[in-house]
């Protein structure tokens, strides 16, 4: 029998055999690579996409800060000229206060001279009606 076919076989397959497996395992690192870069890009991509829904929030939040600072120095100026208003009411008030107490002052001076007054006239009436009396008439 003769053996030298089947040594040159073995010779032949079991470096064929070994380069395979490398280079299966070299295909297996490379396809992880591969998975890794298309990981790596998607993951670059909706990062991207997250920045810019960032920045897209970012630039809201200030048109927004200065839509509200606007309407915030609107309404300190509300506010200083309510204010103004309401310090004019309260002179006003104290003004009206203060007359109203005059006012009623003179009120019980007036009532007490109409008292004076009416008694006045009922002694003249008393008078009055004595003369007649005493005139016969």
């Amino acid at each position: 029998m003769n053996l030298w076919p089947a040594v040159v076989g073995l010779i032949i397959a079991i470096p064929s055999a070994a380069l395979g497996y490398l280079g299966y395992r070299r295909s297996i690192k490379g396809d992880r690579v591969v998975e890794e870069a298309g990981i790596a890009t998607a993951s670059t991509s909706s990062m991207a996409q997250v920045f810019d829904g960032l920045k897209t929030i970012g630039d809201s939040l200030r048109t927004d800060n200065a839509d509200l600072r606007l309407q915030v120095a609107g309404l300190r100026t509300s506010v200083e000229e309510i204010r103004a208003r309401l310090d004019a009411v309260e002179k006003a008030n104290t003004d009206l206060r203060t007359r109203e107490r005059e006012l009623e002052r003179e009120n019980g001076l007036l009532r007490a001279e109409n008292q004076a007054l009416k008694r006045e006239v009922d002694e003249l009436k008393a008078r009055v009606k004595q003369l007649e009396n005493l005139n016969g008439t």
